[in-house]
């Protein structure tokens, strides 16, 4: 990959950029920039500022989070280089959770015209891991402005990588072109990102039937891309087919299949070129051996996490593994962001037990050693190979400096296959006593069987069925995807009534004065037991099952008999299976393993090569990209003006001097360079590293006035948080006014 820098210059030393401005606005704006004026969504370039007016990067997307860099790269130095203009005072801070945010750099700058000021910051061995760095710029005279703003290190990278981004769709060819669209419009007029998309190895596998009409005429000039077209094998099995070429592809010497670093995308993302230069910039000084995934918001609710990596089985890291229940613990599933409040939670970095395929980045050497998905068409593939991944004792880790956004599906069909590989999965990574595992489809019987819901009550009927065909089921075979088509169709066969408007008010004011009973068609509460009656054919009143995605309702049968019928078939499966289990277990367990290996997978390539193509190959003369990196003119940095720190944690700051940078030279001998001496306070009490540095409490002002500091913030009243919290933690760095 192509790696973008400063060169050196008197005031410093050659800096790599690790991460830069995202201004994409894929979700909603204030995720990206804070701000006391209005900003445009990129590619147009932020408006210069008026005296008073400034900028702040303490936001989901522009916060640096130092635990990736801390724990995992081994980083001896870190800068922030501000590309700006005119008169600015420039404050850097340091936020930890549960602390207020600290100033670690105040400083004025004067630029007669746009160039690079740059600033040493601590070694980040003396940060704390858990924690987040921004910047806070504010206009002292007309014409100022930032242009761009980089985090930055002088640490040379660890080694030089290749880094291969493997998409595969099957009725999202345009979503896939979206996203390279939206790439290379992010690149045009921004050197970093288009050297990052442009040293980009790109395959993409689209199994859509009209994949070659989709993609004709589609303009992917300046990609290094292969396109395939190929039958469909479902999520897990395209991504295993299309990794299989590339393995193939890899040992036959290609040029364009030579990456040492592999990432799986999802056809159905957001994600910016911004976040893909982030990841690869810190593929090149990362240590050990990891598996990736990121933060995923929902597209519908572009303020509210989906998920940051997950515990399989509804576990905590402190639970016995090999019990596990059958369904996923999301992290931070429901998170809303919709002020800076929760910022701080993202600055701990928790290992999890598997990470998504909507963004999963891996090594090819840890790819060979825990083999490929396995042959599951949908759901639980990416659950599967990271817990290969952490058997292997690979960790599996969610960055906090990357995002996505994504739209769950929801559907009987998709409860079907989700329960199905679960099950598949838990015989075959945990040791679930069969007892668990029958009480749970137990628990499924007991809340739709006495509601009628033979719809929802099938659903774990064919999980049943298919776990108990044993041998001669098609499941994780190389005829996987035989198995099923005609399971799907009949799922799909429930009635379903449109609501239209009001409806669903008027259903829920029913439900309220007890005219019906309005239950999720997922997951429903159990009826309440009667005194007296049945359990399983209770006297109901009218039950509706809401699908709130698809805002339509579901009326469930209510023939005893058809019921009745319904419910000893499940029965007697459930008993087959308690009696079956240990039997099963082995038997999945062995299917499981087979379905990842290369060599099945090598066999499915054979099977398919007749009704595989290559509809597009397109390369780059990767030696004169690597020969014409991004290096971008830097001007000295400016005579740094008064210090104001404020500090709470520490006792004193330091400025952006030149003599900081000994952190990128040899270490001197008075104890603080060593592992053991080295510390913030060390850094800040150097006084050849500070200058002219007091002390300030983080009280509130006596003149402080809530109301007063609402009613000039808009934006804090919104978002509910209490003024004085919101000063103390952001406000007073970012340069609030609290009185009129």
């Amino acid at each position: 990959m192509t790696l973008s820098r400063l060169p050196a210059t008197a005031e410093h030393p050659p800096l790599h950029r690790l991460q830069g401005l995202d201004r994409s606005h894929l979700g909603a704006a204030h995720l990206y920039l804070a701000s006391n004026v209005a900003l445009p969504p990129a590619p147009a370039p932020l408006p210069p500022l008026a005296p008073g007016q400034w900028l702040g990067s303490g936001t989901f997307r522009n916060s640096l989070y130092l635990a990736p860099w801390r724990l995992h790269a081994g980083l001896q130095s870190l800068w922030l280089a501000l590309q700006v203009q005119g008169a600015l005072r420039v404050r850097i801070m340091l936020a930890t959770p549960g602390a207020p945010a600290q100033t670690l750099v105040e400083t004025t700058v004067e630029q007669d015209g746009p160039g690079w000021c740059c600033w040493p910051l601590p070694p980040p061995d003396t940060l704390p891991a858990a924690s987040r760095l921004f910047w806070h710029v504010e206009a002292l005279g007309p014409c100022a402005g930032l242009q761009d703003a980089w985090w930055c290190t002088a640490t040379p990278p660890r080694r030089s990588i290749r880094l291969a981004t493997l998409l595969r769709t099957h009725g999202r060819s345009a979503a896939v072109q979206d996203l390279l669209r939206q790439w290379q419009d992010q690149a045009a007029g921004h050197p970093a990102l288009a050297a990052t998309l442009g040293s980009l190895d790109l395959w993409v596998l689209d199994s859509s039937e009209d994949a070659p009409a989709q993609w004709d005429g589609v303009d992917t000039r300046g990609l290094g891309l292969r396109l395939w077209h190929a039958p469909n094998l479902g999520g897990g099995g395209n991504a295993s087919h299309l990794l299989q070429r590339y393995l193939a592809a890899h040992e036959a010497g290609e040029p364009d299949a030579q990456a040492e670093e592999l990432l799986l995308l999802d056809d159905d993302l957001q994600l910016s070129l911004e976040s893909l230069a982030r990841y690869a910039a810190f593929l090149h000084w990362r240590q050990g051996e990891q598996v990736w995934t990121l933060p995923v918001l929902m597209k519908s609710r572009p303020t509210t996490v989906w998920e940051d990596g997950a515990y399989w089985g509804r576990q905590s890291p402190l639970q016995d593994p090999r019990h596990r229940g059958l369904g996923p613990h999301l992290l931070r599933h429901g998170l809303r962001l919709d002020d800076f409040g929760p910022l701080d939670d993202f600055s701990v970095l928790h290992p999890v037990d598997y990470a998504t395929f909507i963004f999963f980045g891996l090594s090819l050497a840890t790819l060979r050693r825990i083999g490929l998905p396995a042959a599951l068409l949908l759901r639980g593939d990416d659950v599967e190979l990271s817990l290969r991944a952490g058997a292997q004792g690979v960790p599996v880790l969610s960055s906090p400096n990357l995002a996505a956004w994504h739209e769950p599906a929801h559907s009987h069909a998709q409860e079907y296959l989700a329960v199905l590989h679960g099950m598949l999965l838990n015989l075959a990574h945990a040791r679930t006593p069969a007892a668990d595992h029958v009480r749970w489809f137990e628990q499924r019987l007991l809340a739709h069987g006495p509601l009628g819901d033979l719809a929802g009550l099938a659903v774990y009927q064919q999980v049943l069925d298919d776990l108990c065909e044993g041998e001669t089921s098609a499941l994780l075979t190389p005829d996987f995807m035989a198995h099923y088509p005609a399971r799907l169709a009949r799922l799909r066969q429930a009635r379903w009534t449109a609501l239209g408007p009001g409806d669903r008010e008027r259903l829920h004011v029913q439900h309220h004065t007890g005219q019906l009973q309005l239950r999720p068609y997922l997951y429903p509460a159990p009826l309440p037991l009667p005194e007296g009656g049945s359990a399983l054919l209770p006297e109901a009143p009218r039950v509706l099952l809401l699908d709130e995605s698809r805002d339509s309702v579901h009326e469930p049968a209510h023939d005893d008999s058809v019921r009745l019928q319904h419910l000893q078939a499940y029965l007697h499966r459930l008993a087959q299976f308690n009696r079956d289990h240990e039997a099963l277990r082995q038997h999945w367990r062995q299917r499981l393993r087979a379905s990842g290996e290369p060599a099945f997978w090598a066999d499915m390539a054979r099977r398919l090569e007749s009704r595989t193509q290559l509809l597009r190959q397109q390369t780059r003369d990767r030696a004169a990209m690597l020969a014409h990196a991004p290096t971008l003119p830097s001007r000295t940095r400016p005579a740094l003006g008064p210090l104001a720190p404020a500090l709470a944690a520490v006792p004193a700051s330091a400025t952006a001097s030149r003599a900081a940078r000994s952190a990128d030279a040899a270490p001197r001998d008075d104890g603080e360079n060593r592992p053991e001496g080295r510390s913030l306070l060390a850094w800040l009490r150097r006084p050849s590293e500070r200058r002219g540095a007091t002390v300030t409490r983080l009280d509130l002002p006596e003149d402080f006035d809530p109301q007063v500091y609402l009613a000039l913030h808009a934006d804090v009243a919104r978002a509910g948080v209490d003024p004085r919290r919101h000063y103390l933690q952001y406000g007073r760095a970012e340069g609030r006014r609290y009185r009129v």
